[in-house]
Order: C-alpha cells, then sequence, then structure tokens
C-alpha cells in the first residue's frame, strides 16, 4: 500500500501547479544531485556496465540507457514501451505447424505479449581499441539529458557524447545523440546500430519464433544525412519499425532515432519512424527542437515538488527518483509499467494492459 501510494504520489506531482513561487535558481540547485560517473586506466576503474547503473532518459514512452559493457566500447540501448509482442487468442495455429508440435499463441500472457527490444548503438574509438584514459559521466537533472566526456589518448584527445529524449514528442517522438570530438586531430568514434534478433523470441522450446527483420532500407535525405530503417515483422502480420538518421557536418555527428509502435503493416510502421525524423530535422533538433525539450523540464521542475535536506545524499535521491518518474510517465502517454520506457534483457516483464 505505502508503494501504491508513494507511485500515485509521484504521478500526481508530473501535472501538479505548485501552491507557491519559490526564487530559486533551480538550475544550480539541482546541480549538486546530478549523478556522475568516473571511470578509465588512469583512475583503474571499470566504468558503469549493465543497465543498473547506466545514464538513462526517457519522456514517458521512448528512452535510452548508455553504459559501458567492456572497457573499450560504449552501448547505448534503445527503447519504447510500445514495443510488444502481440499475439492474441484470434491467432490459430495452421494445422501444418501444430503437427509439429509447435503454436503460434500458447495462452500464457508471459509468452505471447511481452515487451520487446529495439536494439542499441555500438559506440567504438580509434583502431587499437584501449579503454579509454579517463571518462567523465553525469545526467544533468535540470535540462534532462545525459553528457559524457572520453579522453581516448594521453594527448588529450577523445569525444563529448550528449543524449537526450525529446519532451517535446508532439513535435518528433526521437531520441537524439550528439557526438563531437575534441583535441588536436581527433576522429569521430565509430557507431554502428544493432538491431534486435527477435527470431528467438518468445523464448520457449513449443512456440513459433518471430520473424527475421526485413533487409535494411538505407537512404540518403540530403547531402549531410542519411537515414536508415529496420522493419520487424511479426508473426501475426504486423509491425514495427526503428529508424535512425545520421548526421555529419564539421567533425560533428548527430543521430535521430525513432521507434513505433506495433502498426498493422511494414509500411505504416516505416512511415511512422521516417516522419518523426523528418519532423525532428525540420525543426532543428540541436537548436529548436532541444529548446522545447528543455522548456518542458524546465517548467516541470518547479511543478514536481520542492525538497531539500541537511543529508545530501537523501536529497538527491529524491531529484534522482522525480527526474526518473517524470521519464517514465506522461500525460497522455502509455501507462507506466514495471520497465518503463526501458527495456531489460532477460525479464519476463509484460506490456501493462488496461482493458
Amino acid at each position: 500500500m505505502t508503494l501504491v501510494f508513494l507511485s500515485l504520489l509521484l504521478l500526481s506531482l508530473t501535472t501538479a501547479t505548485p501552491l507557491i513561487h519559490l526564487d530559486l535558481d533551480y538550475e544550480s540547485f539541482l546541480k549538486r544531485s546530478n549523478p556522475t560517473w568516473k571511470w578509465g586506466s588512469s583512475l583503474n576503474k571499470t566504468g558503469p556496465t549493465e543497465w543498473v547503473s547506466s545514464l538513462f532518459g526517457g519522456n514517458g514512452n521512448l528512452g535510452y540507457q548508455l553504459y559501458s559493457p567492456t572497457p573499450t566500447t560504449l552501448q547505448l540501448d534503445i527503447s519504447s514501451k510500445l514495443l510488444w509482442d502481440d499475439r492474441t487468442p484470434d491467432l490459430v495455429t495452421p494445422p501444418s505447424i501444430s503437427k509439429q508440435n509447435l503454436t503460434y499463441y500458447t495462452g500464457n500472457f508471459v509468452k505471447d505479449q511481452p515487451r520487446l527490444p529495439s536494439g542499441h548503438f555500438i559506440i567504438t574509438w580509434n583502431d587499437n581499441q584501449t579503454a579509454p584514459i579517463l571518462a567523465v559521466g553525469h545526467m544533468s537533472l535540470y535540462n534532462a539529458r545525459a553528457e559524457l566526456n572520453i579522453t581516448t589518448s594521453t594527448s588529450g584527445t577523445g569525444f563529448s557524447l550528449v543524449a537526450w529524449v525529446s519532451a517535446a514528442y508532439e513535435i518528433a517522438d526521437v531520441v537524439v545523440v550528439e557526438i563531437k570530438p575534441f583535441g588536436n586531430n581527433a576522429g569521430l568514434p565509430s557507431v554502428t546500430f544493432v538491431p534486435a534478433d527477435l527470431t528467438q523470441e518468445p523464448s520457449c522450446s513449443h512456440c513459433v519464433h518471430n520473424p527475421s527483420i526485413l533487409p535494411l532500407n538505407t537512404s540518403q535525405i540530403s547531402s549531410t544525412t542519411q537515414m536508415t530503417t529496420i522493419i520487424q515483422p511479426h508473426l501475426k502480420g504486423t509491425s514495427h519499425a526503428t529508424s535512425y538518421s545520421n548526421t555529419t557536418i564539421d567533425n560533428n555527428a548527430m543521430y535521430i532515432v525513432s521507434l513505433s509502435p506495433v502498426l498493422a503493416s511494414n509500411e505504416l510502421a516505416s512511415n511512422y519512424v521516417s516522419d518523426q525524423i523528418q519532423a525532428a530535422l525540420n525543426m532543428g533538433p540541436v537548436t529548436a527542437l532541444k529548446k522545447e525539450h528543455e522548456a518542458w523540464w524546465h517548467t516541470w521542475w518547479p511543478n514536481g515538488g520542492f525538497l531539500t535536506l541537511d543529508y545530501s545524499i537523501l536529497e538527491s535521491f529524491w531529484y534522482i527518483q522525480l527526474y526518473k518518474f517524470a521519464c517514465a510517465a506522461r500525460k497522455g502517454r502509455a501507462v507506466h509499467d514495471l520497465m518503463g520506457p526501458w527495456y531489460i534483457k532477460g525479464t519476463p516483464w509484460v506490456r501493462f494492459i488496461v482493458s
């Protein structure tokens, strides 16, 4: 009951109107609660190796998690509340499949309607694949973005990475990643998108697995921007799609990612993600769209509930939890389920169904 009450309280805070106006510099105040990560060979310390210690963000539907699964790579998971397997009782198993003791629909909702992954980016640097000399990352609570500097050589070269999920999702429902090199003769890291393999989903011996992804569709949409779309058919005949654009200008790179919900056809799923990315590009993702994103959070923080404590760790915990909940729940978006907008590999959790 206490957990339910706390959840309802936090949900109410995401839409609350402040009773009084505080003359407070929220940016400076929240900065002391920003969670920070430091690792690298100069510190003889490894980085956040899995999702439980990741830098993260969300907008009530889309989410990302940034961590370092190996000393020489970064991984950026992209996920959505609206990606699930959609097997329902009307999905009848053909007799030819039944004879093989296989089934399309099990009647077990954990197998029939689990949340699904979409894929992740792998980010590597230099040919030697060495661990960073120093990596410093933090979550900017006030601006709702992850900021990470990776120093890859003793001469001080490296790159910075900034990731955020558009709070202005009515304009463009996307994740934006900005990468800039620093230092003399510094180059961009290698960035590769790895689509999720759903051909082993669901994970049961008598289930018919999902189809393979369709061939990648990459198009040049401007002299500096490419867009790649990955379509994942579902066994039911529905589909979802992942799309990302890659823009490189003056040795700076920007990636914009969109995920579709489960839609009725390959074409609808593909059109959905390409429309979201095009809307972000038209808006100017690192200028106008970012301003809209930050404006939402800058308005939300004074409404989210103010608390200050002498015990600074507890105060930080409070504001990080407010940030996390506002990433996971928004008015008009999907219900906050067990995972929120972050897919957690290896869990049997299913989507939250409201009938």
